[in-house]
């Protein structure tokens, strides 16, 4: 066996015992559980869906389209 696959094989070993190591010390600091009602959790889920927060933002700002058109027909002031 050649130097090079002797060091492949020592670092093959290595990253395999960090790896480890990394989810073993993982395991001790994850979250801890919710228990929620199903009311609870349904709210979670509408405020934390990406879908329906880009319908409520798409939607307010269909909102205020019109009121920028509007705004064109307006007196403009300008001061010296």
């Amino acid at each position: 066996m050649s130097l090079c696959e002797k060091m492949g094989q020592a670092l093959s070993s290595v990253n395999r015992a960090i790896a480890v190591a990394l989810l073993i010390a993982s395991v001790g600091y994850g979250q801890q559980t919710m228990h929620l009602t199903l009311a609870e959790a349904e709210k979670l889920a509408i405020q934390n869906n990406p879908q329906l927060s880009g319908a409520k933002y798409t939607a307010a700002a269909a909102y205020q389209t019109p009121k920028q058109y509007q705004a064109a027909y307006a007196p403009n002031v300008f001061g010296a």
